[in-house]
């Protein structure tokens, strides 16, 4: 009688017991390996949206053309009740098709629209005809893949150097919370070239640059660096490629 080879009690451990219907609704479960090729608009993502969500995200940043990808990440943030990514979902959508695509853009408002706010619906329906370009001012992107635009809101904020106790990185910063990514670049570029061993200034600077792809300012900035003596530091060698990828 042969003898049933044995499992090693480390495999046993490794492995764990044979997956089932549990194991795949859990937490552990990989949408790498469920979502490639599902042919379904609708996921079964349940206990697993999250990460549905995320990888479908990644998905349409790759690849905008992929239609199936966004109509499942848009369904799948109507079905989580999640209205800011699913407008973030609707207009990477809408971005996507440029001017085509108007039937489906108009199924997807049809089929999502009152799950949205008002402002909104009224945006992407007064769009139906019109480009969404990912390079235009576009607020509440914080889902959105696509835009590459600056985001914010039409707020101005004025910079007052004579303030006391004025922080040009603070308010850099405030500048940038209210999508003023230009003013903030403006504001932070000469303090780079004067404080050329600051990373703090650099590393705002260069985040900048990489939301905006703004290659030739990056160069402009790089240049005067180097005409002013300065080392260049890492996190601005490391970027440079990410930024220039952009342009």
């Amino acid at each position: 009688m042969t003898e049933k080879p044995r499992i090693s009690p480390l495999i046993e451990r490794v492995d764990g017991p044979d997956p089932d219907d549990t194991a795949l609704q859990s937490d552990s479960v990989e949408a790498a390996f469920l979502i490639p090729g599902e042919t379904h608009l609708q996921l079964n993502a349940t206990h697993w949206e999250h990460k549905a969500a995320d990888y479908l995200a990644r998905a349409v940043a790759r690849n905008p053309s992929d239609l199936r990808a966004h109509v499942q990440r848009i369904l799948l943030h109507m079905k989580q009740d999640n209205e800011t990514c699913l407008y973030g979902a609707l207009l990477d959508l809408f971005i996507a098709l440029g001017a085509h695509g108007h039937h489906l853009k108009v199924r997807m408002l049809l089929t999502t629209g009152d799950r949205l706010e008002e402002k909104h619906r009224d945006f992407l329906l007064s769009r139906l005809h019109d480009v969404v370009f990912a390079t235009e001012t576009l607020e509440d992107t914080q889902c959105a893949v696509l835009p590459k635009g600056y985001s914010g809101s039409d707020t101005l904020i004025v910079v007052n150097h004579h303030e006391d106790g004025y922080n040009p990185l603070r308010q850099a910063r405030l500048l940038l919370s209210h999508g003023q990514l230009y003013e903030a670049q403006q504001l932070l570029e000469p303090l780079v070239i004067d404080n050329p061993d600051s990373i703090d200034l650099h590393r705002q600077l260069i985040e900048i640059y990489e939301q905006t792809g703004d290659r030739e300012a990056f160069d402009k900035t790089t240049q005067a660096l180097k005409a002013a003596g300065s080392r260049l530091t890492g996190i601005w060698l490391r970027r440079a490629a990410q930024i220039g990828g952009k342009s």
